[in-house]
């Protein structure tokens, strides 16, 4: 007997649920509640160009307000520019001190040989004075008569006309040695403030180089470290709200032509029974897609819906990932 019970009940409740698969399943399609996810479109932060990374500021998790600074950065270019700068400049010193030093040698010369032009004639013409002597001693004694020393007088005579000369010369190089070592301005040390200058500015530029938070929130990501090459718009950092500003959520096809842009909704918590807050729809999706298994109300079953997002008050108690219920009730149901 009770074995011819068995089948009458698995009969009663294949009919049951025959009975009931059609409101049930009109009451998934027509529902006005459907599930969600409370989060933010992570704000991910890049450069346009190539950089390196000088000094990060801030830390993982930490909470940072709009206008703060994130990174300090050091453009690849920039720090190649500074380096070519920074070789031309010590080239420079170089010629300088090359140069300095020839001009210093020959004026060392030069003063050297003020001392000495006066003596090298002097030698010359003691020289002259005693062939002189000479050559009227012998005559007196051989010939007993006075030499005609008129070419002795004319060669001493052009000895001192060239030490007057040479003198002359000498100080003239003196002069213009001394002179070339205190030009100015020296076209050398002009170049040389032009890269200092350029340096200066380079250097500028270079405080300028600082990513800053257009969000608050807080530090998800720290995808570099201090000294790290980045090329350009690779992701730096990532910063995640503290708390979620907007749901998505997917609406079934039954339900397609109820929703508009701005239309207004009540956000639920589940975790926090009778936390619930006003929401408006601020984006509609253009096409069908896979509900995902989280934000079904029957996991086991396939559905499908249109994405929608809802932007809510910024000022909430939800966290990020939160799942939470969306109600779509009459305008006049949420005054």
């Amino acid at each position: 007997m009770y074995r011819n019970k068995i089948p009458w009940i698995y009969l009663l409740a294949l009919l049951t649920f025959i009975f009931f698969l059609p409101k049930v399943k009109n009451k998934l399609q027509y529902s006005e509640e459907f599930y969600g996810i409370a989060e933010n479109q992570i704000r991910s932060y890049s450069r346009p160009n190539d950089v390196t990374v000088q000094n990060i500021r801030v830390r993982l998790g930490q909470s940072v307000l709009a206008g703060d600074t994130l990174m300090i950065f050091q453009p690849k270019s920039l720090f190649y520019k500074k380096e070519d700068l920074a070789s031309q400049s010590r080239l420079i010193d170089i010629d300088r001190q090359s140069d300095q030093f020839q001009l210093r040698q020959q004026l060392d010369q030069a003063l050297s040989k003020k001392v000495l032009i006066p003596e090298e004639y002097r030698i010359k013409t003691d020289r002259l004075w005693r062939q002189k002597k000479i050559t009227d001693s012998l005559a007196s004694l051989v010939l007993n008569a006075p030499v005609n020393n008129s070419r002795f007088d004319s060669e001493i005579k052009t000895l001192d006309e060239m030490k007057e000369i040479d003198i002359k010369n000498n100080e003239n190089l003196i002069m213009a040695l001394e002179r070339a070592m205190s030009q100015s301005p020296d076209p050398s040390r002009e170049k040389q403030s032009s890269i200092h200058a350029e340096v200066s500015r380079l250097e500028e530029q270079q405080k300028e180089l600082v990513l800053l938070a257009d969000t608050e929130g807080m530090i998800g990501q720290l995808e570099v470290q201090n000294g790290d090459p980045v090329p350009a718009y690779q992701s730096l950092i990532k910063i995640y709200s503290a708390h979620p500003n907007l749901v998505t959520a997917y609406i079934n096809e039954g339900y397609l032509g109820k929703v508009t842009f701005k239309d207004s909704v009540l956000v639920q918590s589940i975790s926090e029974t009778g936390y619930q807050l006003k929401g408006s729809i601020l984006n509609l999706g253009s096409r069908i897609a896979v509900v995902p298994d989280r934000l079904k109300k029957i996991p086991e079953l396939k559905a499908w819906g249109r994405e929608v997002q809802i932007e809510i008050p910024a000022d909430n108690r939800l966290i990020q990932g939160e799942k939470v219920k969306v109600i779509f009730l009459p305008k006049e149901n949420l005054n």
